[in-house]
C-alpha cells in the first residue's frame, strides 16, 4: 500500500508539474502577446527612429515566444512554423546588434560580417531542416535523429545569436557606469532582459541534450515571465520607476544646485553645468542652454553642428501651459528661462536610451529652469559688478567712496593710489578728510549741496602720503540705499595742479600776445601813416602839375614821379596786405561771387596795359559761366588781377593771356578752377621753387618791367585766407598756367553798383571846410587842391584840441580830420564832436594814411561820413569833397 501511495504521489507530482508547465506557457505566450502589442503600439504612435531597432528586436523575440508557446500548447509541431521561428529568432539578434550600432557605434566591416553570418545561417537552417524529413531542430521530438548537417545548423544557431546579444549586453553594461540614472536604468533592463534569454536558451539546449527536465523546462518559463517586462521597462519605462531611478541622483542633484547658485564663476561655465544637469535630470541624449546673443552658451553631450540643428532647426510646438515647447516628434523640449538674460531658454533632446518627453521630465525642466534663472541672474549681477570694478580701476581719476554712517572710505581704485600714494589696504576705513588733509571752504554747505541735489562739484587742495600740496578738482555724486536714505558718497577727483600752472602760463602768454598783437596793430597803423603821408604830397603835386598843363619835359618827370610813388604805394599796401594777413587781423568778407563778373571787371581793368604790350586777352568761361564761387570779392578780384598783370607784364610783345574758368568735381565737392594761361617763356624748376615767396622776382628785378616780388606772395595768402587753393603749371618754352579753386556757391544774382567816375560838378553855393592835419607838406597841398574850389573857404588846423573851438567858432560844412595828431587822437575828436549837439550836425571826413579795414569800420560806425586813404588822387578827393558838401545837412541841435 504504501508503494500505491508513493507512486500515486509521484504522479499526482508528475501531474501537477505538467499542468503548471502548461499554464505558465500559456502565461508566456499571453505576456509576450501583450509585449508585442504594447511595443508596436508605443512606437507607431511615434515613429521614433532611435528605438526603431530596439523595437524590432524586442518584437520579433516577442512573436517567437507567442508561436512557440502556442504550438507547445496545442501540440502542434509544424516544421513550416518551426523554421518561421528559427528565422525570426536570428533576425532578432542582428536587430539589437543595430541598435547598439545606435548607441555605440560600431565599425561596418563588424556590422557586414554580422549581417553575413546571419543571413548565412538562416540559408543553411532552411537547407538543413527542409520541410518533410519529420525533424524539428534543436528538440528532434519528432523522435527523428539529427543529421550532421542539421546539428550543425543547431549550433551554428546559437553562436550567432549568442554573439549577436552577448557582445552589446557586456558593452552596454560596461557603458553604464557614466550615463545618467534613467538611460543607466534601462540599458541594466536591456541587459538583463537579454542575458535572461541567453539563460533560457541555455537551458533549453541543456534540457534538449539531456533528453528530460521538466522541472528546469517550468524554470525557463517562469525565467520568460520576468525576461518579459524588462523588455518593456527598456522599450518606454513608466513615469513612476524613473522617479526611482532619479532617486540616487537627488543629492547629487541639490549639491549641483548649490554649486550654481553660489559658485558660478561666470555665466559660460555655469551655462556648461546647468547643461550637463538638464541632461541627467531627465535623463536626456543631450542639452543647449542658449540666449539670444550666444544660442550655445552651453552644451552637453552633443557637437556643435547637432546642436546648433536642436536650438534652429527643430520646429517646436507650444505646450499647453505655455511655460514649454515640445518638438513635433515629441523627441525635444524647450523651457524658456525667465531670466535678466535675454532669450535664455533650456532646450534637450531624447536619444535612443530616453524615454519620450511627459509632463514628469517637463515639469522637473521647469522647477530646474526656475533655479537656473535664479543663478543666471546672480553671474551676471556678479559680472556686472566686477565688470564695474574693473572700469573703475581702469578709470584715470582717483575713485573712492566713503560711508555717510561712520565717514570711513569703503572703495579706493589705482588711479587713487597713483594720485595720493595710498594703498587700498592703508585707506580702506580711513576718514577721507583726515587721511588726505582736504581743504574745504564750508564742508556744511558741501553736505547740504548733496543731500539737496545729490551731486556736487569743486576745488580744494589735498596732501598726499608724500607730504606734496595738490590742487583737485573734484565731482561728487550721493548714493542712497533701498529706503532712500543718504547712504554712501563717491568722489571722482583729479589732480589740477598742473592744468592750472598752465592755465595761469596760458593766459600770461596770451596778455603777452595780446600786447604783443595790439603793439603790432599800432606800429602797422603807425608805419602806414609814416609812409603814406609823405606819399600823399608826391603824389598829390604830381597830379596838380600834371593838371596845370606842363611843358613836354615837365610832363615826362611828373609821369616818372607818379611811376615812382605809384611802385612804392603798391609795395606799402602789399607790406600791409600781408602782415595783416600773416596776423589774424585780415577780415575777410565770404559771399557768393559771380565768376563771370569777377573775370570781366578784371579783363577790363587789365585791358589798357595789355593793349600797351600788343598783348592778346582772350577768357573761356564755357558751363561755369553762369557758376557763383564763395570768396571775398574785393580779395578775389584782387588775387585774379594779380595772376592777370603779371601775364601781361612777363609774357612779352606780341604774347597771349587766356583767363578759363572750368569746374571740378560734382555736388556738394564740386570746385571752381580759375586759370590764367600766358605763351610767355616759362619757368625752369628752379624758378618754381622760389615762387610765392615775397619780394622774389625770379630775375625781373635786372630788367625795366616794373615790381614788387610781393603780388604772387600776397595772392597766396589771399587765396589760403579764403580757403581756396593756388598752384602753376609751367616749363621753360611752354608758357605758363597760374591757377586758383575755390569751393562752390549757391547761384544768387548780384548787382554790384558801378560808381560813376566824372567828378560831381562842384555847387555854386559857397562852403566852409575845416581841415586838421599836422604835416606842413600836406597842409600845402591842400591848400593849393582846394584853390580849385574857389568858392569853398579852407580853415586849417594842426592839433586836435583846437578843432572843437574853431567848429563851434564858425560852424564848417565840412570837417577833413587827420587820425593820428600829436595832442588828440583823431577818433577821440571825432567822438567829441558827435558829442557835442553844436558840432553834431556836421559831416567828418577821416583822411589817413592808416589803411587797415578795422579802423575805417570802427571810425565808420564812430559816425565818419567818409573815409580817404593817404595818398589820394587829386580828382578823387575832389569828389568826395562835392559828394558830402552837396548832401543835405542834418539841423543844429
Amino acid at each position: 500500500m504504501a508503494r500505491k501511495g508513493a507512486q500515486f504521489a509521484a504522479a499526482g507530482a508528475i501531474l501537477t508539474i505538467l499542468i503548471a508547465g502548461q499554464a505558465l506557457e500559456w502565461a508566456v505566450g499571453g505576456v509576450f502577446a501583450l509585449l508585442v502589442a504594447l511595443i508596436s503600439v508605443e512606437y507607431l504612435k511615434h515613429r521614433d527612429r532611435a528605438r526603431r531597432w530596439l523595437a524590432i528586436s524586442v518584437v520579433l523575440l516577442g512573436i517567437v515566444a507567442c508561436l512557440d508557446a502556442a504550438s507547445s500548447a496545442l501540440g502542434s509541431n509544424s516544421e513550416v512554423i518551426t523554421d518561421i521561428l528559427l528565422v525570426l529568432f536570428a533576425l532578432s539578434g542582428w536587430a539589437l546588434v543595430e541598435f547598439r550600432n545606435d548607441v555605440l557605434p560600431l565599425e561596418r566591416r563588424y556590422r557586414v560580417g554580422v549581417a553575413i553570418a546571419v543571413l548565412g545561417t538562416i540559408a543553411f537552417l532552411l537547407v538543413a531542416f527542409v520541410p518533410g524529413t519529420g525533424v524539428t531542430p534543436l528538440v528532434g521530438s519528432s523522435g527523428q535523429p539529427l543529421t550532421v548537417a542539421q546539428a550543425a545548423a543547431s549550433v551554428l544557431l546559437l553562436a550567432v545569436w549568442g554573439g549577436c546579444v552577448l557582445e552589446p549586453v557586456i558593452s552596454f553594461w560596461v557603458h553604464t557606469r557614466d550615463l545618467p540614472a534613467v538611460q543607466r536604468g534601462r540599458l541594466r533592463a536591456l541587459t538583463l532582459a537579454y542575458g535572461g534569454l541567453i539563460v533560457i536558451l541555455a537551458i533549453s539546449v541543456g534540457t534538449g541534450l539531456g533528453g528530460g527536465g521538466s522541472r528546469l523546462s517550468l524554470a525557463t518559463t517562469a525565467l520568460a515571465l520576468v525576461v518579459a517586462p524588462l523588455f518593456y521597462v527598456t522599450f518606454a519605462p513608466p513615469r513612476w520607476l524613473r522617479r526611482v531611478w532619479r532617486e540616487r541622483e537627488e543629492e547629487e542633484f541639490r549639491n549641483a544646485l548649490s554649486d550654481l547658485l553660489l559658485f558660478s564663476p561666470d555665466l559660460q561655465t555655469m551655462a556648461r553645468r546647468a547643461a550637463e544637469w538638464a541632461g541627467r535630470l531627465v535623463g536626456a541624449d543631450g542639452a543647449v542652454i542658449g540666449t539670444t546673443d550666444r544660442p550655445l552658451l552651453g552644451v552637453y553631450g552633443l557637437d556643435e553642428p547637432r546642436a546648433e540643428a536642436l536650438v534652429k532647426d527643430l520646429v517646436f510646438l507650444p505646450e499647453g501651459s505655455g511655460t514649454a515647447a515640445i518638438d513635433v516628434s515629441g523627441r525635444a523640449v524647450r523651457v524658456p528661462l525667465r531670466s535678466q538674460v535675454e532669450g535664455a531658454a533650456i532646450t534637450v533632446r531624447a536619444g535612443q536610451l530616453t524615454p519620450l518627453f511627459g509632463e514628469d521630465e517637463i515639469a522637473r525642466l521647469r522647477e530646474f529652469g526656475h533655479v537656473l534663472s535664479s543663478a543666471m541672474d546672480r553671474v551676471v549681477l556678479f559680472e556686472r559688478v566686477r565688470r564695474n570694478a574693473e572700469l573703475l580701476d581702469l578709470a584715470y581719476d582717483a575713485i573712492l567712496t566713503w560711508s555717510l554712517k561712520d565717514n570711513a572710505i569703503r572703495y579706493w581704485n589705482r588711479a587713487a593710489k597713483a594720485m595720493y600714494g595710498w594703498s587700498a589696504e592703508e585707506a580702506l576705513g580711513q576718514v577721507p578728510e583726515a587721511l588726505l588733509e582736504t581743504s574745504l571752504d564750508s564742508r556744511d554747505d558741501v553736505m547740504k549741496q548733496l543731500l539737496q541735489t545729490g551731486r556736487w562739484e569743486g576745488e580744494f587742495t589735498q596732501v598726499t602720503k608724500g607730504g606734496q600740496t595738490i590742487t583737485v578738482g573734484a565731482r561728487w555724486a550721493l548714493q542712497r540705499d533701498a529706503e532712500g536714505s543718504p547712504d554712501t558718497v563717491i568722489e571722482i577727483n583729479r589732480d589740477i595742479s598742473d592744468t592750472k600752472l598752465a592755465a595761469e602760463q596760458l593766459r600770461f602768454a596770451r596778455d603777452e600776445a595780446e600786447r604783443a598783437s595790439q603793439a603790432k596793430s599800432e606800429y602797422l597803423s603807425r608805419m602806414s601813416h609814416e609812409l603814406r603821408t609823405p606819399l600823399t604830397a608826391m603824389l598829390g603835386y604830381g597830379d596838380l602839375l600834371e593838371l596845370r598843363d606842363p611843358r613836354p619835359d615837365q610832363l615826362e618827370a611828373i609821369d616818372a614821379i607818379q611811376q615812382a610813388s605809384g611802385h612804392l604805394l603798391s609795395l606799402v599796401n602789399d607790406v600791409l596786405d600781408i602782415a595783416r594777413i600773416e596776423s589774424g587781423r585780415e577780415r575777410l568778407a565770404p559771399e557768393s561771387v559771380s565768376v563771370s563778373s569777377i573775370v570781366e571787371e578784371c579783363m577790363r581793368l587789365v585791358t589798357p596795359a595789355a593793349m600797351e604790350r600788343a598783348i592778346q586777352l582772350s577768357t573761356e568761361l564755357s558751363e561755369a559761366r553762369a557758376e557763383y564761387v564763395e570768396a571775398d570779392r574785393q580779395r578775389l578780384l584782387q588775387s585774379l588781377l594779380n595772376l592777370v598783370s603779371n601775364a601781361v607784364k612777363y609774357a612779352g610783345e606780341g604774347a597771349s593771356v587766356t583767363v578759363r574758368a572750368e569746374m571740378e568735381g560734382k555736388g556738394k565737392n564740386a570746385k571752381v578752377r580759375l586759370s590764367v594761361t600766358d605763351t610767355g617763356p616759362g619757368l625752369t624748376p628752379q624758378q618754381q621753387a622760389r615762387l610765392f615767396q615775397p619780394f622774389e622776382r625770379l630775375g625781373a628785378e635786372r630788367t625795366t618791367i616794373q615790381g614788387t616780388g610781393l603780388g604772387l606772395a600776397l595772392t597766396k595768402k589771399l587765396v589760403d585766407a579764403m580757403d581756396g587753393d593756388i598752384g602753376v603749371i609751367t616749363a621753360p618754352g611752354e608758357g605758363s598756367t597760374f591757377w586758383i579753386t575755390l569751393k562752390r556757391a549757391p547761384a544768387e544774382v548780384r548787382k554790384h553798383a558801378q560808381r560813376e567816375l566824372e567828378v560831381v560838378a562842384p555847387a555854386a553855393t559857397r562852403h566852409t571846410v575845416l581841415y586838421v592835419e599836422d604835416n606842413l607838406a600836406t597842409i600845402s597841398l591842400m591848400e593849393q587842391i582846394f584853390s580849385m574850389r574857389p568858392q569853398v573857404r579852407l580853415i586849417t588846423a594842426m592839433q586836435g584840441g583846437l578843432t572843437l573851438d574853431l567848429a563851434r567858432e564858425h560852424n564848417p560844412d565840412a570837417v577833413i580830420l587827420d587820425l593820428h595828431l600829436p595832442d588828440i587822437p583823431g577818433d577821440e575828436v571825432l567822438n567829441r564832436l558827435r558829442a557835442d549837439p553844436r558840432t553834431a550836425h556836421i559831416p567828418v571826413v577821416m583822411f589817413s594814411a592808416d589803411a587797415t579795414e578795422r579802423q575805417v569800420k570802427r571810425l565808420a560806425a564812430a559816425g565818419a561820413r567818409a573815409y580817404l586813404t593817404k595818398p589820394v588822387k587829386v580828382m578823387e578827393f575832389l569828389r568826395t569833397l562835392d559828394e558830402v558838401l552837396a548832401a543835405p545837412r542834418a539841423a543844429a541841435g
